[in-house]
């Protein structure tokens, strides 16, 4: 332990740190100190030693909610806050987002991240229902989404590597023949898809961007997401509209993702049939607006997809994988169920999905023969993949971020 006195006389000769809330590399005798962050010694004397991981990116009321949780609202904070302190990159990712501002919300930030309209398309009676659970994203390295029952109230979260898994799956099914992306570097977006559905992409994607798109192209896929996002929202809704939580088996998952033990929470596992009926519902609970239906629709099934492709990636990673129960039915049974149950003039026709689907496993067969089985140690190493044609410059961690 540093005592005082050496600390106020490093803060004197460094007054550099004082400047950004986003850390500094500091000289020291043997190298270099990086320092991620800093607080007010008061606040913690005041909030106690736990609040030193969550005052770098809560404000003191959001951590006196953390500590003491009331509601599910509060629980959901907690949920998003033990997730960025068990991560000391994803909490510099969170340093990056604050910057210097001193009216920094990590609530207020989560919510303006979800951005969904999907509630505004519900009856009256359903949007009753889902107006008073909560939902928003937390840094969860599964790929998924989840409807929770507490005693407070159920809440719904949303991994947030789910999005970026979307957003890069996007790029590589979508990018060459629409904004003749090299075939290249739509390659090297699955290879980051599925790095990040494995958990072995850095989560830094704010400091280190995997590519610089063109605004016009960057646009079109995060578009994309949104209404990939509008699907998965209103899957969990339907979770609890269709009161699917109430009497199902939990299961345990930790929130912090990597190898704390701390931030365990029971969830409700759903049964196949709930799944598919929570999909279709996902799509039958929109009212007055054919054409948000119809987005919807063409999402849950690239959605499904991509699914689709990751459970055939884990399947050559792990053979035993298929022999084992699983909470939820395969992609493509629940891709076909959906098929089937929506009107035939809605989302993507079975010809439409034939298609997409061979262009998609024969994408999968390239990556697990190409690439996967010559490259397993990559594949699996903790760093970074890049967009070739699109990343000029390799940032160093650290130094330029």
């Amino acid at each position: 332990m540093i005592d005082e006195k050496r600390i106020e006389e490093f803060l004197k000769k460094h007054p550099e740190i004082d400047e950004s809330n986003e850390g500094a590399n500091v000289e020291v005798l043997n190298g270099e100190l990086h320092l991620v962050s800093k607080f007010n010694l008061s606040d913690v004397e005041e909030l106690g030693e736990e609040s030193m991981f969550y005052l770098p990116f809560c404000s003191i009321t959001e951590v006196k909610r953390i500590l003491s949780p009331q509601n599910p609202q509060d629980l959901l904070l907690s949920i998003q806050a033990n997730a960025i302190a068990d991560n000391v990159r994803v909490a510099r990712t969170f340093a990056k987002r604050r910057g210097s501002s001193s009216k920094w919300n990590l609530e207020k930030y989560y919510n303006e991240l979800v951005y969904s309209t999907y509630t505004s398309y519900l009856s009256k009676g359903n949007k009753s229902k889902v107006d008073q659970v909560p939902l928003s994203y937390a840094y969860i390295t599964e790929v998924n989404a989840y409807c929770s029952p507490t005693e407070k109230g159920n809440l719904i979260v949303i991994s947030e590597p789910l999005k970026q898994f979307l957003y890069f799956m996007n790029i590589s099914a979508w990018g060459n023949g629409m904004f003749n992306i090299p075939q290249e570097d739509c390659f090297s977006a699955y290879i980051i898809a599925m790095r990040i559905a494995q958990g072995h992409e850095s989560y830094d994607f704010d400091l280190d961007p995997r590519a610089n798109l063109p605004e016009a192209v960057e646009l079109y896929f995060n578009g994309l997401v949104s209404l990939q996002m509008e699907f998965i929202i209103g899957h969990e809704y339907a979770h609890h509209i269709l009161g699917h939580v109430k009497h199902n088996k939990l299961k345990r998952l930790n929130w912090k993702g990597e190898n704390s033990k701390i931030g365990i929470s029971n969830f409700y596992k759903h049964s196949h049939k709930e799944e598919y009926d929570a999909d279709w519902h996902a799509i039958k609970h929109i009212k007055n607006s054919k054409r948000f239906r119809e987005q919807v629709a063409n999402a849950a099934f690239e959605v499904l997809m991509y699914f689709d492709s990751l459970e055939r990636i884990n399947n050559y990673l792990d053979p035993g994988r298929e022999r084992r129960p699983s909470t939820h039915p395969k992609p493509m049974d629940r891709i076909n169920k959906l098929r089937r149950r929506l009107h035939n003039g809605l989302g993507h026709s079975r010809t439409e999905l034939d298609l997409g689907l061979n262009a998609q496993r024969k994408f999968t067969d390239k990556f697990i023969n190409e690439y996967l089985c010559f490259n397993f140690d990559a594949f699996e190493t903790k760093g970074a993949h890049y967009l070739s044609t699109y990343k000029k410059k390799l940032l160093i961690d650290r130094v330029d971020y």
